[in-house]
């Protein structure tokens, strides 16, 4: 159905996903403009791959190849056809267009890709992040007016399904290009900002330090979530652009506050791509050079991916570590996790998700994951710090469970750096508090 994709420009096909073009292909006035803008050719063929024909259709420069005999215009009106992408496992909307139903994704989990729900055709595909889905649907009442006459045979159920996937993937890769893209003029506009979550040392607590958390905020003053930039700027290879534009803006903010807080640190998250580049380390000693800080000062975080090459990631760690940079391993057991990386690496820290912080203060099985997670860091002297603490219960808990250090909206949530230095100085501490 969906064959591949290509990029435009100037009236020419440039490339392709499907083959090596040895020079542009003019693909002469488009047959049809629709009102959005989409351009569309039929029966083209491309030199490279004799004998075969693709139907194109494009919107700026990105085109997307489809399989002859499949049209996009048996579609109805963009209005009428919803697209939401919903992220996992929180189930929570990260964009939508049109009507979505939450009993969708339970659809979608049992197994269902496509359905009939409440009068709606409903096609409910992953995204390259696989813990996200998009969905699209329409009123299958477009359906039964196109089966009630000569497009019965022409345009069966299988047809219009596949034409909506086709429609859904050509949006989500014009989105990723366009994002990606976005992504590029956004660090040259500094658009980028960090927020600081505070970290607090659990018996005493006082604040110990902060995690630097990237922001993005549009010049029109609209605001992309992480969960929707990041994923891009991974797989488009900008991640390592995103890292340093986090420690260049790390060494602008926190220079003030670590000369008056000389024993604070600040937690950076880096990439797989950070961990794997031998550049790493020399980025984060002229950052401690533009501060005037130590190597104590800073916390390096790495999710588990970032450890999944330990040729190159042993470097990079063996490295900052002999400097004096702190390590932690951020989300560990939410992924492929593998004991090994605590065996393998040298590391400090051991952060707790928040999906285990959630379960602790209940009776489901995951408390008692969570319970062992501490267990094992207590066995190979790693440090801890929770993430998402919310409730003065949960902070109770980990505290008698002997984790160390902790974050949440309990404590203080994401604030700019000057709240973050009134925050630490309305955050001495106390005597420490029983364990």
């Amino acid at each position: 159905m969906l064959k591949g994709m290509g990029y435009l420009a100037d009236g020419a096909l440039r490339c392709a996903t499907m083959t090596n073009l040895a020079q542009r292909q003019p693909l002469g006035h488009p047959e049809r403009i629709d009102s959005s803008g989409m351009k569309s050719w039929s029966a083209v063929n491309l030199p490279s791959l004799p004998g075969t024909t693709f139907n194109v259709n494009a919107r700026g420069n990105d085109a997307i190849f489809i399989a002859p005999g499949v049209v996009l215009d048996i579609l109805p009106e963009t209005s009428s056809v919803s697209f939401s992408h919903i992220s996992f496992p929180s189930q929570s909307v990260v964009r939508s267009h049109g009507y979505y139903d939450p009993a969708w994704t339970r659809r979608f989990q049992q197994g269902d890709i496509h359905f009939v729900d409440k009068n709606r055709l409903v096609v409910a595909v992953r995204t390259e992040k696989e813990s996200d889905v998009i969905f699209a649907s329409m009123p299958v009442t477009w359906w039964q007016t196109l089966s009630d006459g000569p497009a019965r045979s022409a345009i069966p159920l299988s047809v219009l399904i596949g034409a909506l996937l086709a429609l859904l993937s050509w949006i989500a890769i014009g989105r990723y290009f366009s994002l990606s893209n976005q992504i590029k003029i956004a660090l040259k506009n500094d658009e980028f900002y960090l927020l600081y979550q505070p970290v607090m040392d659990l018996r005493t607590l006082r604040c110990v330090g902060a995690e630097a958390l990237i922001r993005w905020k549009r010049r029109d003053g609209r605001p992309v979530g992480p969960s929707e930039f990041i994923p891009v700027a991974e797989t488009s290879n900008l991640i390592v652009n995103i890292t340093q534009k986090v420690i260049e803006l790390v060494a602008r903010d926190a220079s003030l506050l670590i000369k008056n807080h000389p024993d604070l640190h600040i937690a950076i998250n880096v990439s797989a791509a950070d961990l794997n580049s031998a550049e790493t380390p020399a980025k984060l000693n002229d950052m401690l050079a533009a501060m005037n800080a130590l190597p104590e000062n800073i916390v390096i975080e790495a999710t588990e991916r970032g450890f999944m090459n330990p040729e190159q990631a042993t470097d990079v760690l063996l490295n900052v570590r002999a400097q004096g940079f702190k390590v932690a391993i951020d989300d560990f057991g939410t992924g492929n996790s593998s004991l090994s990386y605590l065996a393998t690496y040298k590391l400090d820290f051991l952060k707790i998700d928040r999906m285990f912080v959630d379960s602790i203060a209940t009776t489901a099985p995951t408390r008692q994951v969570t319970m062992h997670i501490i267990e094992m860091a207590h066995s190979l002297n790693l440090q801890m710090i929770a993430e998402g603490v919310e409730t003065v219960e949960q902070r109770d808990i980990l505290r008698a469970a002997g984790v160390q250090f902790a974050q949440g909206w309990v404590f203080g949530k994401p604030m700019p750096i000057q709240a973050l230095a009134a925050f630490v100085a309305a955050n001495p501490g106390v005597s420490p508090q029983p364990a």
